[in-house]
């Protein structure tokens, strides 16, 4: 007989605890948000410590995929409520809003589904075709009626773009590199100190006077996409809209920022209906 005998009831209990935590739960997340799990998403973000580089970063994608699970499960139950009034068109049209702002959330393709099955059942057939099973079908999803931008986006519902002022390059872009990377440096760490505004008009400027300087654009994409992260999680969709469509001016394959644009989207048009 063994010395000591561990009840096995109780290793379900303690297997959480032997899960292996990620090196950098912010990189985690990035990879989970760009993967659709907003939920996982969120529960590397609250891992993120306060010394972390980019903590500032994370607390503002935080609360913006908190609003974007909001709106999603919100756009459900105004789709349930119109289904029980067999405004059934118009329900299916917010499930699928509500999938373009979150592809997982639960029920949204059942419900899709259903609703279908129930419009078709009760379609009347044509008096020559009545009685034939083949001609009465289930109508398949429809893509998401949502414009995606691309290099050139339209501007969101009430944005206010400012034209885009094409500049010719600066013939002493090559000899200003260590400048350029300094004040890059300052506006990011403006950033991480919490002013953002700084930060912002600093890398405008930047960009103004080098508008194909790659470090510069790429810190101004950072810097406004965490602007229209804070916008849109304080519930200010239309100045989120503008900076999201800004961002996808400047790096048309940012995938966060033309995600949470949709969600965005997505709400501002359920808000108006």
């Amino acid at each position: 007989m063994t010395r000591f005998s561990f009840p096995l009831i109780m290793l379900p209990l303690l297997l959480p605890a032997c899960v292996v935590m990620p090196a950098d739960p912010f990189m985690a997340a990035q990879q989970s948000l760009k993967d659709g799990d907003l939920l996982d998403t969120l529960l590397y973000l609250d891992q993120v410590p306060p010394n972390h580089s980019r903590y500032a970063d994370a607390r503002s994608i935080a609360q913006a995929v908190e609003r974007r699970m909001r709106t999603a499960h919100k756009l459900m139950g105004r789709g349930m409520a119109l289904r029980a009034e067999w405004r059934d068109e118009e329900a299916i049209d917010l499930f699928e809003q509500s999938l373009s702002v979150w592809a997982r959330v639960s029920g949204a393709s059942e419900m899709i589904l259903a609703t279908e099955h129930r419009m078709s059942a009760l379609q009347p057939a044509d008096e020559e075709d009545y009685g034939s099973s083949e001609d009465i079908g289930i109508a398949g999803t429809m893509p998401i009626g949502f414009p995606v931008p691309g290099p050139n986006p339209e501007p969101g519902p009430g944005a206010v773009i400012e034209p885009r002022v094409e500049e010719p390059m600066l013939q002493s872009e090559a000899g200003t590199a260590p400048d350029v990377k300094a004040r890059t440096r300052v506006a990011l760490d403006l950033l991480q100190r919490g002013q953002l505004e700084r930060a912002l008009d600093l890398l405008e400027g930047l960009h103004a006077e080098l508008p194909s300087h790659s470090e510069v654009a790429e810190s101004l994409v950072r810097v406004l996409n965490q602007r229209a992260l804070l916008h849109y999680g304080q519930g200010d969709l239309e100045l989120a809209l503008n900076d999201w469509t800004r961002v996808l001016r400047l790096d048309a394959k940012h995938e966060q920022a033309r995600g949470f644009l949709i969600a965005a989207q997505a709400e501002l048009k359920s808000l108006r209906r």
